[in-house]
């Protein structure tokens, strides 16, 4: 440039040789030539861009002169083979990879933190406790919920034992035989009131009688308990065997000074014997000794008990009779009484009334215990902890910290397929991905969504793409996917460069030294190289490197690619 400047201060000058002196003399000190020399700067500054913007031009046009319009001899063809090989049919594209779940815990309340049980890269199991605020207002105020709710639930014991007590007092209208025996000293009749503790007859066991005798203390030694005894009867002048029930070492002086001890004799009742026969007992010691009683005395019936209206009540039937013989759980009378129906009516009343308080005693505390999870806050998922900013002793705002956890065991790939492709992605499909720094991962198509989407003024499809992880992958990634469509093996493959799109269809340039039977030659002039000639290809799958070539032309065939110009330049 500086030289193209220096001919131009020549031609401008109108000398042959360079100029050698200054536009401008410096001894002038007049206004006028001063101006006439900025004036001449103006000219060479334009003329020297004028220059220089031809120059240009004429580089370019030299330039697409050599590229368009050079000879032939300036051109070399260049070639490569067909082949027999394998091709793939490949989706690809690019996304972010997130976990296969995720977790942010917030400060849900207000508070200072008293512990923080986590870091940066943990792994936490669900429920592990990850932090706890002071919770000393809500632990009060659930500590009063619950005093509040022990004594409701007192109160309520209290009416479910009243209401028992009632039911158990209401059972007791229908009085029944405590067990097998006669009636005897019946007082009772239908519709009559009977008030509580009236007795009402008696009930007493005779098939068995029992004989109080007393024995003096000189055969203490030779009676005992499950002994045989004789039992004298003087008024039938019988005699009935019986036994020795207990012994009671009682100390009883009869009148002539003698010592006695009791003893009671059971016998069994023929029917004939009743409360109040005159009877004696003796005995036959182990030397063959009768030893008879002090006295006689007067049989007992074996069992005797009153029949004694535990609650009061009108009678409403009975089944009771002197000398009736019944069985022990048989009904004797059945009473009626209002009373204990209004009883109960208004127990379950109450009852009802303190089970709603009880139960909304629990709601209040249910509600102060989902309070108090927000002071002690626990993992909801398992996964390694992604980010921590509590700080113990630290007081924190609502939302001013949080925890964030990740399960990145398996990550998911949210891929977009193109509506052209989307019917060749299937469920299962094998995925490459890919990072910009060259770390390969694998997985599979989960899933594939069978709506598609418009955004942008492109039409797809929404899929995920699962990786199983190993900790290599993190949330937030940018990935490359790669998944094969198809491949078909032992197939014709022509380079892609080889595969030309004519007027006439779908070419490759043969090389050949005779024409083939199925070339085209009108294609027009300067299309087909010389020593080429182009014949019609159905083509198949193609990639980034070669074409499958489905009919036309065979393997090992030589094909026209592209012209190498200028040692370099192609076309």
């Amino acid at each position: 440039m500086s030289e193209s400047n220096t001919n131009l201060l020549e031609k401008t000058d109108g000398s042959s040789g360079v100029v050698t002196e200054p536009l401008v003399s410096p001894e002038a000190p007049g206004g006028g030539k001063k101006k006439k020399n900025k004036r001449n700067k103006k000219v060479i500054k334009r003329v020297i861009a004028i220059v220089v913007a031809v120059a240009i031009l004429g580089s370019i046009g030299f330039g697409m002169y050599k590229l368009f319009a050079g000879g032939d001899d300036e051109k070399q063809a260049l070639t490569e083979f067909t082949y027999i090989g394998s091709i793939q049919s490949t989706i690809t594209g690019s996304g972010v990879t997130r976990p296969k779940d995720s977790a942010t815990l917030s400060a849900l309340v207000s508070g200072v933190v008293e512990e923080v049980n986590v870091a940066e890269g943990d792994r936490v199991e669900v429920g592990d406790l990850i932090y706890v605020i002071n919770s000393e207002t809500a632990d009060a105020e659930i500590a009063a919920a619950e005093e509040e709710l022990a004594t409701r639930q007192d109160s309520l014991e209290k009416l479910y034992q009243e209401l028992e007590d009632i039911l158990s007092d209401q059972s007791k209208l229908t009085i029944t035989a405590p067990f097998s025996g006669k009636l005897i000293d019946c007082n009772i009749n239908k519709d009559d009131f009977i008030a509580e503790g009236t007795v009402i007859g008696t009930l007493v066991n005779d098939s068995k009688m029992r004989l109080t005798q007393y024995f003096s203390y000189a055969y203490e030694n030779d009676i005992t308990t499950g002994m045989t005894a004789k039992v004298s009867i003087p008024s039938s002048m019988s005699t009935l065997s019986g036994t020795v029930e207990s012994i009671t070492k009682v100390q009883r002086v009869s009148p002539e000074g003698a010592l006695l001890f009791e003893v009671v004799v059971v016998v069994d009742n023929p029917g004939t014997l009743t409360e109040g026969t005159l009877a004696n007992a003796f005995v036959t010691t182990s030397s063959g000794e009768d030893v008879y009683a002090y006295e006689a005395a007067e049989m007992q019936y074996y069992e005797k008990r009153s029949i004694v209206a535990e609650v009061g009540g009108t009678c409403l039937s009975h089944n009771m009779k002197d000398y009736l013989p019944v069985s022990g759980g048989s009904v004797l009378a059945s009473l009626s009484s209002d009373a204990f129906d209004d009883q109960i009516k208004a127990m379950n009343k109450q009852i009802e009334t303190a089970e709603e308080s009880l139960n909304e005693q629990l709601d209040v505390i249910s509600e102060k215990n989902k309070e108090l999870e927000k002071y002690r806050v626990t993992a909801p998922i398992a996964g390694n902890v992604m980010s921590c900013s509590f700080i113990v002793g630290e007081e924190v705002t609502a939302g001013s910290a949080s925890v964030t956890i990740a399960d990145t065991s398996i990550m998911y790939l949210e891929a977009q397929i193109d509506e052209m492709n989307v019917a060749d992605v299937l469920v299962g499909m094998p995925v490459e991905i890919s990072q910009y720094d060259g770390n390969v991962f694998y997985g599979e198509v989960s899933s594939v969504s069978m709506e598609g989407k418009y955004e942008n003024g492109v039409s797809f499809f929404p899929a995920v793409i699962t990786i199983e992880n190993a900790g290599d992958l993190m949330s937030g990634m940018y990935c490359d996917y790669k998944m094969v469509a198809s491949e078909i093996s032992d197939c014709v493959i022509a380079p892609v460069q080889a595969v030309k799109y004519t007027e006439q269809g779908t070419c490759l340039f043969v090389k050949s030294d005779t024409q083939p039977e199925n070339a085209i030659t009108d294609l027009g002039e300067d299309v087909v190289p010389d020593g080429f000639y182009a014949v019609p290809v159905e083509v198949g799958l193609t990639d980034n490197y070669g074409a499958q070539i489905v009919s036309g032309v065979d393997a090992d065939v030589e094909v026209f690619t592209s012209y190498l110009i200028d040692q370099g330049s192609s076309w």
